[in-house]
């Protein structure tokens, strides 16, 4: 920082307490409930000025931990002052306050920067948001590894949505579909990197049409890893296999091919999650909603 930039923080931090005091101000119904509460009992009363004294505390840390970073960077300043404060508190609202944190300049700043660029993609907004927050639990804060706000410029939304579905199993079938020759013997790749992908609410099968690449995308972020030389024991994790659309043109394609000794071969695989990818979906990807299994068997 330079010293105009840790002159403006310290101002900030004075300004901490009239921010505390609006804090309140900013929702009067809440505050004559809490006051109407505490006139009944003691005890009511304590628990009323104690919630208020949090809300007071969340405001006041929002503007201690955000604020300065917002100005040093010098970006949209309509969002990160109108709505970045309260989409942040949502996600740090389950860290206690003992637990909260300023985050590591090493990741909120490269963080920040690609929400600014974010904001019009859901997806990647969540992610940036989810990674700050845990950034900001000092329980976990070590979990936020500073390279993983570059991951995340990495990724298309379209991407981050099918790596959260990914990213939550440990393990997954995996097949590559190939033409095969007898004569010299040998295979071609038709398709490479084929998950069970499905239509969220039909269960059908549907193709993605970039899968392949964002497969070697996230193996190259070190994510995850696939092999064609390992596989799952079961069989039952495979039984999709037949019924995937890229499987049937393939089947198709072969059929009516005039050449001799060719047929279709589909090697099973299998992805398995790091645990630097682990690390990564723990810290940025959402941890409920939706999670298809992608092909597994329901003893896996």
């Amino acid at each position: 920082m330079t010293g105009s930039e840790i002159a403006a923080a310290a101002a900030v931090g004075k300004a901490a307490a009239a921010a505390s005091k609006k804090a309140l101000d900013e929702d009067p119904s809440e505050k004559a409930m809490l006051r109407e509460i505490g006139r009944e009992t003691p005890a009511a009363k304590r628990a009323a000025e104690a919630h208020m004294e949090r809300v007071a505390i969340r405001q006041e840390l929002r503007l201690k931990l955000w604020t300065p970073l917002v100005k040093i960077l010098g970006i949209r300043s309509d969002y990160f002052t109108d709505q970045f404060p309260q989409e942040i508190s949502d996600r740090v609202e389950h860290i206690p306050d003992e637990a909260l944190v300023s985050p590591r300049p090493s990741l909120v700043l490269p963080a920040m920067q690609g929400l600014a660029y974010s904001l019009d993609e859901p997806e990647l907004k969540e992610m940036y948001l989810n990674l700050l927050a845990t950034a900001s639990d000092g329980r976990r804060q070590d979990d936020a590894h500073p390279s993983f706000a570059e991951i995340i410029k990495q990724l298309s939304p379209a991407e981050a949505s099918l790596l959260a579905i990914v990213l939550a199993w440990p393990q997954l079938p995996i097949i590559a579909v190939r033409r095969a020759f007898s004569d010299p013997e040998g295979y071609e790749t038709m398709q490479s990197h084929v998950l069970d992908w499905t239509d969220r609410a039909t269960g059908a099968p549907k193709e993605e049409p970039l899968a392949a690449m964002y497969v070697d995308n996230w193996i190259r972020l070190g994510l995850i890893r696939a092999s064609y030389s390992q596989f799952l024991t079961n069989d039952a994790h495979y039984a999709w296999v037949e019924s995937r659309p890229e499987v049937l043109r393939a089947k198709a394609e072969i059929e009516s091919d005039p050449r001799p000794g060719i047929t279709l071969d589909t090697a099973k695989g299998m992805v398995t999650r790091t645990s630097f990818g682990e690390r990564f979906g723990a810290a940025a990807l959402p941890t409920s909603g939706d999670r298809p299994n992608l092909g597994l068997a329901e003893d896996e």
